[in-house]
């Protein structure tokens, strides 16, 4: 089905390529590519010089040498910051996600050499891929009680650079232990808690705005699968939330920013239904 999904995609009488983060998602998208048409296929990598735990290039290219691509790789420095105002002009409304930025910059590159490419959005969704539908599961067996004793172990780790350093996993993992299976799963994925929203909206924002109504798109979401298994409903809510709302908001806005065509095989009706 996936092979059928990616041969669809590679339909164009223009320059087509994939944007490849050495996820698995891509480098299998981008695996099949190498399989269906005859010349390399032209991959697309962004990687950071300031935070090795978010640099992909090491397995972009890795991939990249295995399936024998014409690669290209650019490389994020800080100043990337300066872009912040372009992103919220082509976005049309504020946005929560800082991986805009890579996304406009390899949106950009690969646009001087292709107009169409392929890419790995919808594996995590369809195949529930993200580490905190797994962690939700977990938690679903730890009892409370643990929680303190999970604390006082996590305190004893070293302190290390990196947002998926062991230390600060676990500490988001125990975080909201005592929450519902629905509240935990929110708090994770949440940067602005609304003590911090208080604090960083004007007040006469913070005076109509209701927790309530911020999060109803996901409650909404929970309350349409009412009875199914945890695993069912996370689908489901980060499908009609997260997928919607930030993922295809993002890659639509910032690739058609260069004039840059996008398609995801990953999200093909055929696989997944």
């Amino acid at each position: 089905l996936l092979t059928q999904a990616v041969l669809r995609r590679l339909i164009s009488d223009v320059p087509l390529g994939a944007l490849l983060s050495g996820g698995l998602d891509s480098s299998i998208i981008v695996g099949l590519m190498s399989q269906l048409v005859r010349e390399p296929v032209r991959t697309f990598t962004i990687g950071t010089a300031d935070d090795p735990s978010f640099d992909e290039r090491p397995y972009a290219e890795m991939a990249a040498r295995h399936f024998k691509t014409d690669h290209t790789e650019f490389v994020v420095k800080t100043d990337a910051v300066a872009l912040m105002e372009q992103l919220i002009w082509h976005h049309d409304q504020p946005f929560g996600d800082s991986s805009a930025i890579p996304t406009y910059l390899v949106s950009k590159l690969a646009r001087q050499q292709v107009t169409v490419v392929l890419n790995g959005d919808g594996g995590d969704e369809v195949f529930a891929g993200y580490e905190r539908f797994l962690g939700a599961l977990v938690a679903q067996r730890v009892p409370n009680w643990m929680a303190p004793m999970g604390r006082e172990i996590t305190r004893c780790l070293p302190h290390q650079q990196g947002y998926y350093s062991v230390r600060r996993r676990m500490e988001r993992f125990l975080e909201h232990a005592a929450a519902s299976p629905e509240e935990r799963y929110l708090g994770w994925m949440t940067y602005c808690n609304w003590s911090t929203l208080q604090g960083i909206l004007r007040p006469d924002l913070t005076a109509s705005l209701e927790p309530q109504a911020l999060q109803r798109s996901f409650t909404s979401s929970y309350g349409a699968t009412e009875g199914l298994p945890l695993l069912h409903r996370l689908l489901q809510v980060n499908f009609m939330t997260y997928l919607a709302d930030d993922l295809h908001v993002k890659m639509d806005r910032l690739s058609m920013a260069h004039a840059l065509e996008t398609r995801s095989p990953m999200l093909d009706t055929a696989l997944m239904e």
